[in-house]
């Protein structure tokens, strides 16, 4: 995979935000329940990371479930896209602050959670996008 420039990554964050925003908001009409114990399996997963690897591996596990709970198996593989190209940002914004970073994690990924198991597709649209969002901010912080 070839390596991206700063913008470049910058650009995928940001229709990641946009698009990690659509998919849970479609989840939180067309998530089974079975789909929604996985994701919360996935929750659980990430409240209980000790390492920004754990944090990194429960996160994309978290994001896949939302995305696969939204029905769109084209939306999911894009996700999927868009997760692999992004990991090294994610990976360094967890290893810098990991108690920090693990922190607003849990609490983000609740909130994404939350919304979605409420099946309030605003709600659902509007966490996501912000907890992406947040990292492309904290990357463009960095970089300037």
């Amino acid at each position: 995979m070839q390596l991206m420039r700063d913008h470049e990554v910058l650009d995928l964050l940001e229709l990641r935000a946009i698009l990690e925003g659509a998919a849970a908001g479609l989840a939180s009409a067309r998530i089974t329940d079975e789909q929604l114990r996985t994701v919360l399996r996935r929750l659980e997963e990430l409240d209980g990371a000790a390492t920004a690897d754990e944090l990194l591996e429960a996160d994309i596990a978290f994001h896949a479930g939302i995305a696969a709970g939204a029905g769109n198996v084209m939306l999911a593989s894009l996700l999927d896209t868009f997760s692999a190209r992004t990991y090294r940002a994610r990976h360094l914004n967890a290893g810098l602050g990991l108690d920090e970073a693990l922190r607003r994690s849990r609490l983000s990924h609740r909130r994404i959670y939350d919304a979605v198991a409420a099946r309030d597709p605003e709600a659902a649209r509007a966490t996501a996008s912000t907890h992406v969002a947040n990292l492309a901010g904290w990357l463009r912080n960095v970089l300037t």
